[in-house]
């Protein structure tokens, strides 16, 4: 990773995908094509400090009214600060810091993306009707697609965009998987994590983890509310992304 006073790129993987680029707040230096890219609830942010990106923030989650999530915004406001805007090939986000982060290193941030299409959110709706529930409705429209590590890693929540079964993602008959496949594959993929595992919403409304390389599912979560309660803990209690350690929680 390259650094200067206002830019930070992490080139993890040179050789197939491009780096990733850092601007840090107020983003004096981002380029105009990059700045004429961002989606206009980013691009309000250029030329703000962090402590007018959190208004911005606050006000965008204000009219969060489900516990779960006032829990999970509360969390997020009080142990993160705004720092800077991420941009990665067309996509971009603000990145929330714990305060003990110290450059270059990256640990624990929060990509949040801009709100998501309303009429990408209605299709996905539309496709696995079981996922339009209150709580999750709702932390799909305020929080989305977050994620926590830097692209293109793996490691984001996955709603309400690609919005992908495992069937989607696997194929029929995936190899190795036994039956739990059958009654499992119909289920939205709602994370991925960087180890290739995945957090699965049923349509009978429950969560479960799925192991990638043990191609197992271990039961996560009654419904998304419960699952949305088990992260907040989870993140409390640690500064890296979600991985099976939640399974411990979960009993």
């Amino acid at each position: 990773m390259m650094e200067t006073t206002s830019i930070l790129v992490h080139d993890y993987f040179p050789d197939r995908y491009p780096p990733a680029t850092e601007y840090f707040l107020p983003c004096k230096d981002m380029p105009v094509t990059v700045s004429d890219s961002l989606h206009p609830w980013l691009r309000q942010l250029l030329g703000c400090e962090p402590g007018t990106a959190k208004n911005v923030l606050e006000r965008r989650w204000g009219g969060i009214s489900v516990p779960s999530l006032v829990e999970l915004r509360e969390f997020f406001l009080r142990d993160f600060q705004p720092q800077s805007i991420f941009s990665h090939q067309n996509e971009a986000w603000l990145c929330l810091a714990p305060p003990t982060r110290t450059l270059p290193d990256s640990p624990g941030l929060i990509l949040v993306p801009p709100p998501p299409d309303q009429e990408k959110l209605k299709q996905g709706l539309a496709k696995c009707p079981f996922a339009n529930e209150p709580v999750l409705h709702s932390f799909m429209n305020h929080f989305g697609a977050i994620r926590e590590e830097i692209p293109p890693t793996a490691g984001s929540f996955l709603i309400p965009e690609p919005w992908e079964t495992l069937l989607d993602c696997w194929g029929e008959n995936d190899a190795g998987c036994g039956e739990w496949y059958t009654q499992w594959s119909g289920a939205l993929i709602v994370y991925g994590a960087i180890s290739g595992d995945m957090v699965l919403l049923h349509p009978q409304g429950n969560l479960a983890w799925l192991g990638f390389a043990e191609r197992e599912v271990w039961p996560l979560a009654d419904n998304f509310d419960a699952f949305v309660r088990l992260y907040t803990g989870y993140r409390r209690q640690t500064w890296h992304s979600l991985d099976g350690d939640i399974l411990q929680q979960s009993c």
